[in-house]
């Protein structure tokens, strides 16, 4: 993506993640933080907003990248499923996408362990360096590593 991504409604649960430019990124209007994964219900709209622009110019990166865990079922070519777009080859039919194009996932999540996914990744996410201001968090898990011993308590 560059400068600014697509909206998207999920039709079954996924665990997505947007890395690369800091976009302004929501489900369902409530903001998410790049660089980390995140579970997407079914029904819930993923919208990919703009990168940061000062002046109109890009602050830093002007692009980014979504993956899904599992992918999306695509022609390929040359074992890519990568588009070009000016050779029209792979993708969907070799062109960019448009709006109501309807994509499927290689892979659906469980039912039984989708709540246990979105409780891992908001545990998870604690350890992320991106976007750890956008909840407050009551706790904090501490490991102790090697150089615990370094450390005064």
């Amino acid at each position: 993506m560059t400068l600014s991504g697509p909206q998207i409604k999920f039709h079954q649960d996924a665990c997505i993640a947007v890395c690369g430019a800091p976009f302004s990124l929501r489900c369902d209007k409530r903001p998410l933080a790049v660089n980390r994964p995140h579970l997407i219900r079914a029904g819930q709209v993923l919208d990919i907003g703009p990168a940061p622009m000062l002046n109109g110019r890009p602050q830093g990166h002007a692009r980014a990248s979504l993956a899904i865990a599992g992918g999306i079922q695509l022609s390929t070519s040359m074992e890519s499923a990568s588009t070009d777009i000016k050779s029209r080859m792979g993708g969907v039919q070799g062109r960019a996408l448009a709006k109501d194009d309807r994509l499927v996932l290689n892979r659906t999540i469980n039912a039984t362990a989708v709540d246990a996914l979105d409780h891992f990744l908001d545990d998870f996410r604690i350890y992320l360096p991106a976007g750890l201001g956008l909840a407050a968090r009551q706790h904090i898990r501490i490991t102790r590593g090697a150089h615990w011993t370094l450390f005064d308590t």
